[in-house]
Parts: C-alpha cells; structure tokens; sequence
C-alpha cells in the first residue's frame, strides 16, 4: 500500500470533519503530483522540472504528459517529441541544465588570460 492509498483511506474514514477530510486529499495530490515530476531509469532519478541537455547539445523538457506505459514525454525544440526512454537510451546521457549565474557570464565575457591557457600568469 502507498502513501496515496493511506492519504485516500484515512479521507475517507467515517466520522472525520470535512476541513480534516479536504486537507487529507489535497495531502495526497501533492504526494502524486511530487512522485510524478521524477522518472528513474537505470537506478538514475531524473528531475523532470528541470531542463536537460543531450550528447549533441539539444535540450530536453518534460511536456507534462505521459505514454499509456507511464512514461514521461519529452520535446526538443518545437517538433521533436520523445518518450524519456528513447531519449536517454539514443541521444544520451543527458545532464542538467543548471541556471546561469552573474559569474558565469563574467567569465564567459572576459578576455582570456595565460593562466585561463595554461601558460604562466
């Protein structure tokens, strides 16, 4: 038995106040809702709200949908749309997008210096 079937059973537990009731089954919406925005395979669990960048360089987002095989669905670009498995098995391995910083862009905009080549500074 789940967390969601404990949530669903004790919501619907004779006697219970209504406001106890409601807050129960919005308890296990959200429990759905958080296991649903992940996707293990291979023993990795990938975080389908964030971005994930491919072997070539494409970007992947979850669509927010799933196949009839509970499998995620994911789009690249505007036409591209893919289950999650083909997606990691033909153009992985994928890794995440992490947002960019002030830094980063400093460090992208800067002239390169000896050290940055290797050389001596």
């Amino acid at each position: 038995m789940s967390i969601i079937d404990d949530l669903t059973a004790a919501a619907a537990t004779p006697g219970l106040p209504p406001a106890d009731r409601a807050q129960l089954k919005l308890a296990a919406v959200d429990v759905d809702v958080d296991r649903r925005s992940t996707f293990v395979i291979d023993g990795f669990e990938f975080d389908l709200t964030k971005a994930w960048v491919d072997m070539i360089g494409g970007e992947w987002l979850w669509t927010g949908a799933r196949t009839a095989g509970d499998q995620p669905v994911m789009m690249s670009g505007a036409d591209t749309v893919a289950p999650f498995q083909d997606v990691y098995w033909i153009y992985g391995p994928l890794i995440e997008v992490r947002p960019r910083t002030a830094a980063d862009y400093r460090k992208a905009l800067r002239a390169p210096t000896p050290a940055d080549l290797g050389g001596a500074a």
